[in-house]
């Protein structure tokens, strides 16, 4: 079996990244008509955003803006003061919620009097993470009890373009979890049935994502996502049949899912996903879900032995980062 890096490069070996070298920081990259890249540094593991300038007859849109530290806005300022050609940016466009997407959306609208586009449950997402009711202590201890998901994300599709955010990135796979203020929702399965709206672009178009390099190869892209999270579906019913009729929480199955060290940040985001998988798995009617005594427990409704066997033997593809 190949070990993790290997498969890593083999899936990579299956895209093309025409945009070369990742651009210094407080510069951008040309990379179609209009669009520029430019990478901001995140204080995480997963170390770096890709943001996006569309320049417009009569200003810039900002899609993605960085997180709200001094030394993103020192490397926006360069930005604004070497780049834009004497425009103003108009317009501030977060994809979703997460801090390195939206957190300096307020200081950027401000700094060009600009509006901030967002969909509606990713703006109200935002609103209640910055004022800690997803972090309330009661809502949190029901969670781990019950489970939770994210709200709607939004994608920007530009002629044979896609800027993705954090839904299809080259190396890692999006963070799909379940959070407190969704405890039922099904994330992996609308997760997995948006790339339908995806594959309308052709194959060849040029994907912009929030983290790694710009590439081609969307449609293949795609199909890796698909059979990775069927692979790791595979492995947790597996997991599941093997414990009979006690079945398994939420918890219980992360390092089924992770079988590897988790530190505090990663563990949090590690569960949020195992807990994605386990609603997919009940969707497809592979498991039920048994409350006892609150706490809820999943049961294998197939033969563990009648499971296929997982071929993605690549647990880093998983994202547990910020992202």
């Amino acid at each position: 079996m190949l070990d993790s890096a290997d498969q890593s490069q083999r899936l990579l070996a299956q895209l093309r990244f025409p945009c070369g070298d990742v651009p210094e920081p407080g510069t951008i990259k040309n990379v179609a008509p209009g669009i520029y890249w430019l990478r901001m540094p995140l204080p995480f593991q997963l170390n770096h955003i890709n943001l996006w300038l569309v320049e417009e007859k009569t200003g810039w849109t900002i899609v993605d803006t960085g997180i709200n530290t001094q030394a993103t806005r020192e490397l926006w300022e360069k930005i604004f003061a070497e780049k834009l050609l004497g425009k103003p940016v108009t317009r501030v466009i977060a994809t979703h919620l997460h801090p390195d997407h939206v957190g300096l959306a307020g200081w950027l609208c401000e700094r060009w009097d600009a509006p901030l586009w967002m969909t509606l449950g990713e703006y109200m997402s935002a609103i209640a993470a910055r004022n800690d009711f997803i972090e309330n202590e009661d809502l949190r201890a029901a969670h781990l009890k019950r489970n939770g998901v994210p709200a709607d994300r939004i994608q920007l599709f530009h002629r044979h373009m896609l800027i993705a955010g954090d839904q299809v990135l080259p190396k890692i796979s999006t963070n799909v979890g379940v959070w407190p203020n969704e405890p039922k929702a099904d994330a992996l399965t609308w997760f997995l049935d948006g790339f339908s709206r995806f594959r309308r672009l052709p194959a060849n178009a040029l994907v912009l994502p929030s983290h790694g390099f710009p590439f081609i190869g969307l449609h293949t892209r795609l199909d890796q996502l698909v059979a990775h999270h069927d692979a790791r579906l595979n492995d947790m019913t597996a997991a599941i049949a093997q414990r009979g009729a006690e079945g398994a929480t939420g918890w219980d199955m992360v390092p089924v899912l992770f079988p590897r060290h988790l530190d505090n940040n990663q563990i949090v985001f590690a569960f949020g996903e195992t807990l994605a998988h386990l609603h997919c798995l009940e969707t497809r009617a592979r498991v039920k879900r048994v409350v006892e005594g609150g706490v809820h427990r999943f049961v294998a409704l197939v033969d563990a032995n009648a499971e296929p066997p997982a071929d993605d033997s690549d647990a880093d593809v998983m994202d547990v980062g910020t992202a």
